[in-house]
């Protein structure tokens, strides 16, 4: 080989040398700039930033949840603790009679009308009635005033009521109130009513 072709062979391994150095160092510095992306302060302020966020708004939906959950139940057990007390509010209306043998009349036709919900009451009362021996059984005395004046009936407060909705400084919570009320009175007194007027079974 001469010397020129030995100096260019010479050349070329030292190119070829400088080129694999050269690119084993761009591998270097490729992987150290990728590292040094994650583990710079600012990205991982960033990550931790926004993994607290995420924490933060599961916590926020979750306690939310939570309240929902909590409101809703509060709500079904006010319902049925008001439920009850109105249906005992209207099993003692109805047996202010004075009268056994009516009370037990206005009773079945509470039962019969389903003017009452509870699944348990309803038939704690339909036993009651079915073995009542005749003349027996809770009656109340109708009450009235010491002068003798009856106390108000359900059509006395239905009458109370419907004036009270006449006024114009009622507040759109009390007119609500008062208009549920008067709903529910009207439906039982027509209830009522349609039992009394027919004909009893002979």
């Amino acid at each position: 080989m001469s010397p020129e072709q030995s100096a260019i062979e010479f050349e070329r391994e030292k190119w070829r040398g400088e080129y694999e150095l050269r690119e084993r160092e761009i591998k270097v510095k490729e992987r150290e700039a990728s590292r040094s992306r994650w583990s710079s302060p600012l990205v991982l302020a960033v990550l931790a930033a926004a993994i607290a966020a995420l924490g933060n708004a599961a916590a926020i939906w979750l306690t939310g949840r939570s309240q929902h959950d909590l409101e809703t139940t509060k709500a079904e057990q006010t319902r049925v603790l008001e439920e009850g007390k109105a249906e005992a509010a209207r099993i003692l209306e109805m047996i202010k009679t004075g009268d056994p043998e009516k009370a037990a009349d206005n009773l079945k036709f509470l039962v019969d009308a389903g003017l009452i919900s509870d699944a348990d009451r309803r038939k704690n009362i339909q036993n009651f009635l079915a073995h009542r021996p005749a003349g027996k059984g809770p009656a109340l005395p109708v009450m009235v005033y010491p002068w003798g004046t009856p106390l108000p009936t359900i059509g006395d407060r239905i009458n109370t009521l419907r004036q009270r909705l006449k006024e114009d400084n009622l507040t759109a919570q009390e007119r609500e109130k008062l208009t549920d009320e008067l709903s529910t009175l009207e439906r039982f007194e027509e209830i009522f009513e349609r039992a009394v007027r027919q004909p009893r079974p002979k």
